[in-house]
């Protein structure tokens, strides 16, 4: 691994026992926050970005995972990182939704029940659709580790996640549903172990960094074609052979993403800063953004007056400036709380 891998992220490198972030996973996380605000402000390319913006959060969190402490600080350290903010968020929604129905005169004594069942999603039905990602990756976070604490063997490892992944595509196509987005957790528990092998067991993304550039982009034009050919594929008849396209289509957007972010970092420095920074503040984009569309359509309809693609694109840049601005008040007040 030559000197001249560059850090700076959301993932954290041991270096000469200081913690460094890895800015090349910041801006991988940037483009993934702006392809999620999209994804909700649009319906153009919702399908292809839905394949795997997902998946991408699952693979980069796999990246940066530290099982090095003990199993009780871990869990208690992701409950921290995780639980909290759900339960803050949750609150957060309700708390806006209520005043909006209010305000509207639509408010109703029952619609104190979505507290609860946010709280306690057993149905999987919250306030806030996008927090479902803050347990799914809890659960996920917390069993991966314990079964890299308990299995060594690599091989049996990714056997495991493997047929944790097949099982829970079966049980969602029976119609069945684990409670508290478990089943999210086991079912794409792949993408964090792929994540993790290779970022921390393997090097391999550390490989990438030191690529020509040239490299680079025949790899990124390479991700596109096998991501486009697996995507628009017709449906094989065989659920089983679907499921591992879904995978694949998902590893290839994954790599899309990837080499997108190298790009960006080496030819594209005057938005490093900007990717970075989105990069650096996803957890608040993704838990706020929904909710601010309520005011971002309306600026929508008042700028341009209909649907369409211009239409989406003042909605996402509307919506996408609340939630940087309402993320910068949220971490500021949290600053003061805890001087």
């Amino acid at each position: 691994m030559s000197g001249n891998i560059e850090v700076g992220i959301a993932s954290k490198v041991m270096n000469s026992q200081m913690f460094v972030r890895d800015q090349n996973l910041d801006i991988a996380k940037g483009i993934g926050i702006l392809l999620v605000v999209w994804g909700h402000c649009s319906l153009i390319w919702f399908d292809e970005i839905y394949s795997f913006h997902m998946p991408l959060f699952f693979f980069l969190s796999g990246c940066v995972l530290n099982i090095s402490k003990p199993y009780k600080d871990i869990v208690k350290r992701k409950a921290n990182q995780l639980l909290i903010p759900y339960i803050f968020f949750v609150f957060l929604s309700c708390l806006f939704y209520w005043g909006l129905l209010f305000l509207t005169h639509r408010f109703s004594i029952d619609q104190l029940q979505s507290l609860i069942k946010s709280l306690f999603p057993y149905k999987n039905e919250i306030i806030n659709t996008p927090l479902w990602f803050l347990l799914s990756l809890f659960w996920m976070s917390v069993i991966y580790v314990g079964i890299r604490k308990i299995v060594h063997r690599e091989w049996l490892i990714f056997t495991i996640v493997m047929i944790l992944y097949l099982a829970m595509k079966e049980v969602g196509s029976r119609g069945f549903v684990l409670p508290f987005f478990l089943g999210r957790g086991l079912g794409e528990m792949i993408y964090m172990h792929l994540g993790y092998f290779l970022y921390k067991r393997k090097n391999y993304i550390f490989q990438l960094y030191e690529l020509n550039m040239s490299y680079i982009v025949c790899l990124l034009f390479l991700s596109v074609i096998v991501f486009c050919s697996l995507f628009y594929l017709q449906k094989p008849t065989i659920d089983v052979l679907y499921d591992f396209i879904l995978l694949f289509i998902a590893i290839a957007g994954i790599s899309v993403i990837f080499m997108q972010s190298l790009l960006f970092k080496n030819l594209a420095k005057y938005i490093v800063g900007v990717l970075s920074y989105l990069g650096c503040n996803t957890l608040y984009i993704f838990a706020i953004h929904l909710p601010l569309l309520e005011f971002a359509r309306p600026i929508g309809k008042y700028i341009v007056g209909g649907n369409g693609l211009l239409y989406d694109a003042v909605v996402f840049c509307s919506d996408l400036i609340l939630s940087i601005a309402l993320a910068w008040f949220l971490k500021y007040i949290k600053n003061l709380i805890n001087r």
